[in-house]
């Protein structure tokens, strides 16, 4: 593609113009960016014994030309992280956004520390579904803690968009 340019061009229309032919190579493999939140209720953890998560933030950023989403995990002490010691602990984890071979915009720990996938995003927020994803520093590879409920089974979590400020720290 060529792009001419006139000399009556301003340069904030060119930056403009280059956002707007960058953005949908982002929105094609990769969650919008911004700031996720959520602290489930004593009621709701009481109704879902096996979940793990008390509480999560998530921000999505770009760093150079990728996209990434940094991850900050509450976990309940119930169901395997409460069994496993990790009960009401706070851990974080990095991840790396790209499209998947299904094309569903997805987030990864290196290492085979796993994935979420984006089920759906909109102005209220995001749902994420993984099967595994290890959250935690350790010192081997992955993490911690695994926000699957059960090994192998697919488990959703609905987090609600927040302002800057809740992820100004991540």
């Amino acid at each position: 593609m060529v792009i001419k340019v006139s000399s009556g061009f301003s340069a904030i229309g060119l930056i403009f113009g280059g956002m707007l032919i960058a953005a949908p190579s982002f929105a094609k493999g990769a969650p919008e960016q911004g700031c996720y939140h959520r602290d489930y209720s004593r009621d709701h953890l009481k109704e879902n014994p096996d979940q793990v998560v008390s509480a999560m933030r998530l921000k999505i950023y770009d760093s150079g030309n990728e996209r990434h989403a940094a991850m900050e995990v509450q976990f309940a002490n119930q169901g395997h992280a409460g069994r496993d010691g990790h009960g009401n602990k706070q851990m974080k984890q990095y991840l790396v956004c790209f499209s998947n071979s299904g094309g569903a915009p997805t987030c990864g720990v290196e290492c085979d520390g796993g994935q979420m996938r984006l089920v759906k995003q909109d102005g209220a927020g995001l749902t994420f579904e993984t099967d595994y994803l290890m959250v935690g520093e350790t010192e081997q590879c992955g993490g911690a803690v695994d926000l699957a409920e059960h090994p192998g089974q697919s488990v959703r979590y609905r987090l609600n968009r927040a302002g800057p400020n809740i992820c100004s720290d991540m």
